[in-house]
């Protein structure tokens, strides 16, 4: 189980962490030899990251939608963060959980650095950090705790729900590389009044092209209740592949492209 070690600062001295992506994610060499039909999963743990669990619902939703991922790729970690004291407590909840899957929930803010951060809790509604705010709460380097918890065997999938913060956020995984460690992402973009904003999330999409990250689609979290609610399977939720939901609960969705082991399986394959 991942531990946070310390929520204040970072020693200046600190020896680099190396988060390279699997070396041969571009090489076709190794699998030329005799190695092509070797099984392409090669994760022995699935991390859901839920940063922003509010109550827990995100939780219960994937749980719900990607059993059978969960199941193919490994022991399931469940790690959420919720600075707010109130929906600390209720994604904190004990929940039915599948067989060999954990769950840990930190009462602090998913951030740039490991210290205090000025935080606006409104009883749980719409809680996020603002430098206005006079309240304080324990924040973590949130790139950083990727580097020193997680290798790139590991199958980490990260949803951001935090309220504006994920700009910050995400650009310091780019700048530290952290983000190579990471093969899902799932985003609610925050719009922010802020002139900059759009540029920024560009700028973070082009950037996870160049870490081997693919746009998927967009998804309304009102067709996930509904798709939930009368059973139906993850591919029956509505998809939109294109750029024209634009609801404050649009989650966009984000995946690492398929290693070249899988490739060229596949293209064998189509050769038989």
């Amino acid at each position: 189980m991942m531990l946070i070690r310390s929520l204040v600062g970072n020693p200046a001295d600190e020896q680099e962490i190396s988060n390279s992506r699997k070396a041969y994610y571009y090489d076709y060499e190794p699998y030329l030899k005799k190695k092509i039909n070797q099984t392409s999963n090669t994760f022995h743990q699935f991390y859901y990251i839920d940063l922003g669990c509010s109550d827990g619902r995100d939780i219960e939703r994937f749980l719900y939608f990607h059993s059978k991922e969960i199941l193919n790729t490994g022991n399931l970690s469940i790690i959420g963060f919720e600075p707010d004291p109130i929906n600390y407590f209720a994604c904190k909840a004990e929940q039915n959980l599948p067989i060999s899957t954990t769950k840990t929930v930190y009462n602090v803010a998913a951030w740039i650095k490991s210290d205090e951060v000025s935080y606006a809790v409104k009883m749980g509604q719409k809680s996020r950090i603002d430098h206005s705010s006079t309240t304080r709460v324990l924040s973590l380097d949130f790139s950083r705790w990727i580097l020193e918890n997680f290798k790139p065997e590991h199958y980490v999938y990260i949803k951001f729900t935090i309220e504006g913060a994920e700009i910050e956020v995400l650009e310091k995984m780019v700048a530290d590389r952290s983000l190579a460690l990471v093969d899902y992402l799932e985003i609610e973009w925050t719009h922010p009044v802020s002139s900059q904003y759009e540029p920024r999330r560009i700028s973070l999409e082009c950037m996870f092209d160049n870490f081997g990250m693919d746009y998927l689609y967009m998804i309304d979290m009102a067709d996930m209740d509904i798709a939930q609610t009368n059973n139906e399977t993850y591919e029956a939720v509505r998809k939109d592949t294109g750029w024209k939901l634009n609801t404050s609960l649009t989650r966009f969705h984000y995946r690492t492209r398929k290693e070249v082991p899988t490739l060229l399986n596949e293209r064998l394959h189509r050769r038989k």
